[in-house]
């Protein structure tokens, strides 16, 4: 997949993946690695996420970053990245419903991200039981 971003965003966006590295999020090293994993997400969303709910909503984080990221680009990098993400957030955004209210540990307030109100359409081994137990 082809960037279109200056190379101000660039620098920016390889800026943001250095920083994260350094809080010990070593999961995603750089953009192209993000969109990777976020196309993979979906992908495995579609047909049938196979992991325990907390793994669900780590890896649906992806997105997460990748909109943090959107916040510290210009605008002209913000609509490219926009543009870039459209099409698998509108596949996640088929293959996956809404729900009133993310997992949380007792008495846990937070605004949470826009991706975990949503949970996969086809429920499958682990996170079946855990939307079940959790009544999602």
């Amino acid at each position: 997949m082809s960037f279109d971003l200056s190379a101000e965003d660039r620098q920016t966006a390889d800026q943001f993946y250095q920083a994260l590295a350094a809080r010990n999020h070593k999961r995603l090293s750089n953009l192209e690695q993000a969109m990777e994993r976020r196309r993979e997400l979906v992908a495995r969303i579609e047909t049938g996420y196979r992991f325990i709910i907390e793994d669900y909503w780590n890896d649906v984080d992806t997105r997460t970053l990748l909109g943090e990221l959107m916040d510290v680009l210009s605008p002209d990098g913000r609509a490219s990245l926009a543009r870039m993400l459209a099409p698998t957030d509108e596949r996640f955004l088929r293959a996956t419903r809404m729900i009133a209210e993310p997992w949380r540990s007792e008495g846990e307030a937070r605004s949470w991200p826009w991706t975990w109100y949503r949970i996969p359409l086809l429920l499958v081994d682990e996170l079946r039981n855990d939307v079940e137990r959790m009544r999602l």
